[in-house]
């Protein structure tokens, strides 16, 4: 599917939604996020544009250790829960396919608050699923596809909008 139609289903999609919504009497929020599945690490990752998060709550675990919203290309958060079961320190990198990243703090947010990657497992797995929120800008090249090697070569990558 190319763009021009994607761009108009979503539009749709979006517009329903709101119509329904207001309807309804209630108040929707959509965020850009996609899933990644990282095979040379064999983890899965729910990927969120921090870009569109106007209204979400995105809260900074650990700003007394230094942690803080991503303000560099490069720089992710990650969901506290994957950092633990990982061990992953703040200001240290982590690779997803062929991407390095810098962690630079640990988050949550009103709709990632149960950690669940994977839709079809609603159950937590820390140690095989992670979220990150990062820019447009920093995470693009994960939703292209470009691996520096098969054996970094990322999977299962397709788009999403949440409710």
């Amino acid at each position: 599917m190319n763009n021009k139609v994607a761009n108009i289903l979503s539009f749709t999609y979006k517009m329903q939604s709101d119509i329904a919504a207001i309807a309804s009497n209630v108040d929707t929020e959509f965020r850009k996020e996609f899933s990644v599945f990282d095979n040379s690490s064999q983890v899965q990752y729910k990927v969120v544009v921090l870009d569109e998060m106007n209204h979400s709550n995105l809260k900074i675990l650990n700003p007394d250790k230094g942690g803080r919203k991503p303000i560099a290309k490069g720089e992710i958060l990650i969901s506290e829960q994957f950092a633990r079961a990982r061990k992953i320190p703040l200001f240290s990198d982590l690779k997803v396919g062929a991407q390095n990243f810098t962690v630079v703090g640990y988050a949550t947010d009103t709709f990632s608050y149960y950690p669940v990657v994977n839709d079809d497992l609603p159950i937590p797995q820390p140690k095989n699923t992670g979220i990150i929120y990062a820019s447009l800008d920093t995470i693009k090249p994960l939703s292209q596809d470009a691996p520096s090697s098969n054996g970094e070569k990322i999977t299962k990558t397709y788009a999403k909008r949440f409710v």
